[in-house]
This record gives structure tokens, C-alpha cells and sequence, in this order.
């Protein structure tokens, strides 16, 4: 964790470990967080194969390096980088250290993914969200 003044503003830097709520056998995982005050820019990469819990379960990526103030959603730099139904949103829950990737259904509806016992998960992206310090 590294911390550089800017006026008075102490920027930070620093790792979190991306985790998959379906579990797994991860092939990678590694994320890199900025922090100005209290808005946090969080870079991730996560996948793992032969998925443990996805009986009724939706995708969620927790861990993030601090909860999050609001409710927040939004496009974004994210990828599902393997088996179809890319995300395109995401949503972040107040109080949460979770993403949740979402898509477009094809009537206008912001859905979560759920997730399937056969399938690979890869995911990689950048979010920014405001901090509950």
C-alpha cells in the first residue's frame, strides 16, 4: 500500500484478491486498487474452472478492497471472457465488497447471470464506486 501526498488528498494504491461466489478451482486471481478520498478505481481478474456452488446461484465477485457506500450499477470495462452471455453492467450493493455482472435481456432489463455447473468463469474489468470509509 503505497500513499503519495497531492495537495491534501493522499492517494492510495494497493492488491485484493477477487474470489467467485460459485467457487471452483481458480486459474487466476489478482485485482489492483487506486484510491482518491473516498472514490476507489478497482482493477480485477478472476477465473476458475469446474464451478462448486450453482444450484440457484447468481455470479458474484466478492472481495473488494472496501465496501461500498451506495447502491451503484453501471457500464464499465468488464469481460466474460469465456462462455457466452457477456456482461455489459454490473451492480455493486451499499454496505457490499461484491460485484454483481449483469447484461441487457432483450426486453430492456438489466439481469444478473446466473450461474451453470458445466461452465468456465473468467472475468476481468475495471470499476470505480465510492467508499463507505
Amino acid at each position: 500500500m503505497a500513499k503519495v501526498k497531492l495537495g491534501q488528498v493522499m492517494p492510495e494504491t494497493g492488491t485484493w484478491t477477487p474470489t467467485l461466489f460459485v467457487g471452483g478451482t481458480y486459474t487466476e486471481q489478482s485485482g489492483s486498487y487506486f484510491k482518491i478520498g473516498n472514490i476507489v478505481t478497482a482493477n480485477f481478474s478472476v477465473a476458475a474452472t469446474s464451478p462448486s456452488n450453482t444450484s440457484g446461484v447468481i455470479i458474484v465477485i466478492r472481495g473488494l478492497p472496501y465496501k461500498a457506500k451506495f447502491n451503484a450499477g453501471g457500464g464499465g470495462d468488464m469481460l466474460r471472457v469465456q462462455s457466452g452471455n457477456y456482461p455489459n453492467g454490473y451492480n455493486i450493493s451499499a454496505g457490499g465488497e461484491l460485484i454483481a455482472p449483469s447484461q441487457m435481456t432483450a426486453s430492456g432489463v438489466r439481469a444478473s447471470i446466473s450461474a451453470s455447473a458445466s461452465t468456465t468463469y473468467a472475468f476481468s474489468g475495471t470499476i470505480s464506486y465510492i467508499a463507505a470509509e
